[in-house]
């Protein structure tokens, strides 16, 4: 009886406060962010030993048994990336366009002006016909501006109330932003024109896919440069350059330069094969892999100088 008492008077175990509910949501969300993206590359690697070949491109795989990973892991990656505050503010732009167009190459497949035309090769999903699938697509996007319309307007007015101090960004980081913004803004006009009028304005929309899986690719490896070159790309205030990585800032400008020299060669022979007319090679696929594992492997490394620096700050429990 006596124990029973003791126990009713126990006191409940204290409540997390803010500050520690939102460093742990943090710590899961760094943790949990690449998962998606190497749940895609396992998947690519099952298909792979079970039908004997690769397909062209990730996409390809829309049609194929893993398509629910392929979407499913690209827009959980999208989401992680958007929601993940960057270390500077340069960094947060780069991860937020590069989970905008994530959100693209998982909507709109490399395939899909071949689909909606009736070409056998192009197999549509569950059986729809190529106008069902042109109005569920347009309306798809059509969401998605909207959903991403109301995103900014958060953003800049709730979470961001400061906003954006452009004048104290350094010049390397404002040229890099504007490539990612104009890129950004190309790629708007052809959806709002796709899902306007059924067409787009420069593009085919199988090249909306195309140019947002490298404007992907490009804006995680700005992500990575921002670590490499704080002082040059980030504002020189910010937390970047007094937190130095313990694995330091060498290790970063590699890892972005071999990046950049593969998006070059990839990009060069993906026009090059365009040209031909033989868009039967493996180079956009093989460029989409070494981004995700770029990647993966760039953010499990950061991870670790993230959880050193936490400990150091007696903020790992």
């Amino acid at each position: 009886m006596a124990t029973d008492q003791t126990l009713s008077h126990t006191a409940p175990p204290p409540r997390l406060s803010i500050a520690d509910r939102g460093l742990l949501t943090y710590k899961y969300l760094r943790v949990a962010l690449p998962f998606p993206a190497a749940f895609i590359l396992v998947a690519l690697v099952i298909d792979r030993l079970t039908v004997g070949y690769w397909r062209n491109s990730i996409s390809a795989y829309y049609e194929g048994p893993i398509r629910d990973v392929f979407v499913g892991g690209l827009i959980a990656t999208a989401m992680c990336l958007i929601a993940y505050k960057g270390d500077s503010k340069f960094e947060d732009f780069a991860l937020n366009f590069a989970g905008f167009n994530a959100l693209l190459v998982a909507l709109i497949p490399s395939n899909f002006e071949q689909a909606i035309a009736g070409e056998p090769t192009s197999k549509l999903p569950n059986g729809l016909t190529p106008d069902q699938y042109l109005t569920i697509t347009r309306s798809e996007l059509a969401a998605l501006l909207v959903l991403s319309a109301v995103f900014v307007v958060l953003d800049r007015f709730i979470f961001s109330p400061e906003g954006f101090d452009w004048k104290s960004q350094p010049r390397l980081a404002k040229f890099l932003i504007g490539v990612s913004v104009v890129t950004e803004a190309v790629l708007v006009v052809e959806i709002v024109a796709f899902v306007v009028a059924g067409s787009t304005v420069w593009l085919g929309v199988g090249w909306i896919h195309n140019l947002a899986a490298i404007f992907l690719i490009l804006n995680l490896s700005f992500a990575i440069a921002s670590h490499g070159w704080p002082l040059r790309l980030t504002d020189p205030r910010g937390p970047v350059t007094v937190d130095q990585p313990s694995r330091g800032r060498g290790f970063y400008r590699a890892f972005a330069s071999v990046m950049w020299i593969c998006l070059a060669v990839g990009f060069a022979m993906i026009v090059r094969d365009f040209h031909r007319h033989e868009l039967n090679g493996h180079w956009v696929i093989a460029e989409e892999v070494a981004g995700i594992v770029f990647f993966v492997v760039f953010w499990a490394l950061a991870s670790v100088d993230v959880w050193r620096l936490l400990r150091r700050r007696d903020l790992l429990r």
